[in-house]
């Protein structure tokens, strides 16, 4: 009974729209990662041309499994701190930009979720992210971005992304641990990662939202089998925390080009990030998520004029799932 009632939860399509920006935040500082946008089309596996991959994930995770294929676009802007010197700062992170189209495929049962991802695009002058940033200050009245001509080169990027959620329910539907693990390897990242979310609230389900889950709807989990799993039309809200660290062996974007000398930091070899956030899920469809992040400080300092801290960054994401 627990198996239909999973089923019948999960929509057939999802559209994700993911936005982060340090202009969400109260800092306002527009720097380091400033901007990233990622679009997400995930459907079910209905379509005739998944099918031997649906029955691949039954194999391997059981009967009730869930296999989608689907595609992502995204951006990634990052600058110094000052953007108004049209110099090169070797003291600071360089300018960089990363413009990827990818494929997703992610297989889930009611209380674990795999996803991988490879993402293939340009770094450099042709990701296109100095005309964006240049377009989007002039649209909201910023200053203007004045250093773009010092961003590392251009570089075919391909980075091939796992990662694997497991959700423990506590109490049913209103409070449970999500702990999460994965890596990525190519040549913009490479890196293990590890970490968790605490979520509270009402009809929670699926497996959270950030920067790196692709996630749509979920039933109930088999750590409480007592669950019922809420109906879609019920309106789903929570509150969360969530931390990761990450071992990092390569950040294109501190270690600059791999084939060619340009501008480059000494990066940290550990990192980690802190996120607090809300989520609603409303009218059985449409859900939108804010999270505010806690980034620690991924490059080594250069000298005395190299800024010091913890970034902050805000996390929208809008979903529409039928």
């Amino acid at each position: 009974m627990l198996g239909a009632h999973a089923q019948s939860a999960d929509p057939e399509y999802g559209v994700q729209i993911f936005t982060e920006n340090d202009l969400y935040s109260r800092r306002h500082t527009d720097q380091w990662y400033t901007n990233g946008l990622r679009i997400v089309f995930l459907p079910r596996d209905q379509d005739k041309q998944l099918k031997d991959f649906s029955a691949f994930a039954r194999r391997f995770y059981g009967p009730e499994a869930v296999a989608r294929i689907g595609f992502t676009f995204g951006q990634d802007i990052y600058t110094p701190k000052n953007i108004r010197d049209p110099n090169p700062q070797p003291w600071d992170r360089p300018w960089a930009g990363w413009t990827y189209f990818g494929a997703i495929a992610q297989a889930a049962v009611a209380d674990k979720q795999d996803t991988v991802e490879l993402d293939i695009g340009a770094v450099g002058p042709r990701s296109g992210a100095a005309w964006v940033q240049h377009r989007w200050h002039q649209l909201i009245g910023a200053p203007e971005p004045m250093g773009w001509n010092n961003q590392i080169g251009n570089e075919l990027g391909v980075n091939l992304t796992w990662r694997r959620h497991q959700r423990l329910q506590f109490v049913c539907n209103t409070l449970d641990v999500i702990p999460h693990y994965g890596g990525a390897a190519g040549n913009v990242f490479t890196y293990v990662a590890l970490g968790a979310s605490v979520r509270a609230g009402q009809n929670i389900s699926g497996f959270g939202d950030d920067r790196s889950t692709t996630s749509l709807r979920r039933g109930s989990s088999e750590s409480t089998r007592f669950c019922v799993p809420p109906a879609r039309q019920e309106l789903e809200w929570y509150v969360f925390a969530r931390a990761e660290g990450r071992l990092v062996g390569r950040n294109i974007f501190l270690d600059g080009n791999l084939l060619h000398d340009g501008p480059r930091v000494t990066k940290r070899p550990f990192v980690y990030d802190f996120a607090l956030g809300a989520s609603m899920r409303f009218a059985g469809n449409f859900r939108i998520t804010f999270t505010e992040v806690w980034r620690a400080m991924e490059f080594k300092p250069v000298d005395t004029r190299t800024p010091l801290g913890i970034q902050k960054f805000g996390s929208i994401v809008l979903a529409y799932e039928f």
